[in-house]
Order: structure tokens, then sequence, then C-alpha cells
């Protein structure tokens, strides 16, 4: 992952990347560093399912997307 998540002396917290070898983050509530997390695990999902998005518009299949049809006849009722 790269981070880590560091307690510091006066109780807030910062965020130590482990690329450079530095804090990203400093002085943060937990809930700021949880947005930050948070954010950084929502710009990935939108990336890596718009490459799936990509796939499936440019070839008509992609990761993880099946033919409908074919989910069709497997459903369960």
């Amino acid at each position: 992952m790269g981070n880590a998540i560091v307690k510091q002396p006066d109780g807030k917290y910062a965020i130590w990347s482990t690329i450079c070898d530095n804090f990203i983050a400093t002085n943060g509530t937990k809930e700021e560093v949880l947005e930050y997390f948070a954010d950084k695990a929502r710009e990935c999902a939108l990336e890596s399912w718009g490459r799936v998005f990509d796939n499936l518009e440019k070839h008509g299949c992609g990761v993880g997307i099946r033919d409908y049809q074919e989910c069709l006849e497997e459903r369960r009722d």
C-alpha cells in the first residue's frame, strides 16, 4: 500500500509514505485521515471500473462483465 497511519505525540494523526519516506499529511483528526483514504479508494475504484467500461464499450467485454443474455439464462428466481 505504501502508507501508514502514525499517531503523533499530541494525539493527532499523520500519514507516512513508504514510497517517499516522508509524511504526506500531518495534524489530522481520525475523521480527516479516514476521509483521505476513502477518497483515495474512491479514485482507485472509479479508475479501475472505468477501464472495465472502456473495454466493454470497445470490445463488448470486460473483466467482471458477462453477456447479458447469459446472465438472464443463469439467474435464479
